[in-house]
C-alpha cells in the first residue's frame, strides 16, 4: 500500500526537522564554563551572599540586608576554579565515577560548590533535606551509593555519626560553617 509507505515515511522524518530545542547540541555545565571563560566572560560575578551571615531578628522593620558592595562575590573565573578545587579534593577523598556527594543544609554557596565539585569530579550530587528524618537520610545516602557527605552544622554531623555504622560507603564528611574537631 503506497499511502501507508507514505504516512510510514512522514513519521519517520518528522524528527529530522533542524527547528526547535531537540535540535540543538547538548551542553554539559563543564563546557558552559569553559565557553563563558573562552569568551572573555570570567570576570562577571557568578554568585553572591551575605558575608559574614547577618543576624536577623525577625522584625522586617528593622532587619536589613549588608549592601551588595558588601556581598562575598565569586566571578565565573573564581567559581569555576573553586569548583575544580573541591572536585579534585573529592577524588582525593576517594569518590569514584558515578558515584553521590550527599549535600545535607541549606542553600548557600558551599552547597553549590559540593554540587558542582560532585559533578567536575565525574560524580552527582544528591541533596538532603534539612527537615529528613535520620531514617529518611540513611535511605538516600544508602540508594544514591552515597560516598562522601557534606554537611553544614553540628546537629547534621552528630545525626550522621550517630548512623555511620549503617554507611559502609561513606569515605569521608565534610563539613562546613562548622570546625568537627572542636565538635
Amino acid at each position: 500500500n503506497t499511502h501507508a509507505r507514505a504516512q510510514t515515511n512522514k513519521q519517520t522524518h518528522a524528527h529530522d526537522n533542524h527547528a526547535g530545542p531537540a535540535s540543538q547540541q547538548p551542553v554539559t555545565l563543564i563546557s558552559l564554563f569553559h565557553e563563558l571563560l573562552k569568551n572573555g566572560k570570567g570576570n562577571l560575578p557568578a554568585l553572591r551572599t551575605e558575608f559574614p551571615h547577618p543576624v536577623y531578628s525577625g522584625d522586617p522593620a528593622t532587619d536589613a540586608s549588608m549592601p551588595p558592595t558588601q556581598w562575598r562575590t565569586w566571578s565565573f573565573q573564581q567559581y569555576y576554579d573553586d569548583i575544580k578545587t573541591v572536585g579534585r579534593a573529592m577524588l582525593s577523598l576517594g569518590l569514584d565515577r558515578h558515584a553521590s556527594v550527599n549535600i545535607w543544609g541549606f542553600n548557600s554557596p558551599q552547597w553549590l560548590l559540593a554540587e558542582m565539585g560532585a559533578i567536575f569530579a565525574g560524580g552527582k550530587a544528591a541533596g538532603i533535606y534539612p527537615t529528613d528524618t535520620p531514617e529518611q537520610i540513611l535511605y538516600k545516602i544508602q540508594h544514591s551509593n552515597g560516598q562522601i557527605v557534606a554537611v553544614q552544622d553540628v546537629k547534621k554531623f552528630q545525626m550522621l555519626a550517630a548512623v555511620a555504622d549503617k554507611l559502609p560507603n561513606v569515605k569521608a564528611i565534610v563539613c562546613w560553617e562548622f570546625q568537627p574537631s572542636r565538635v
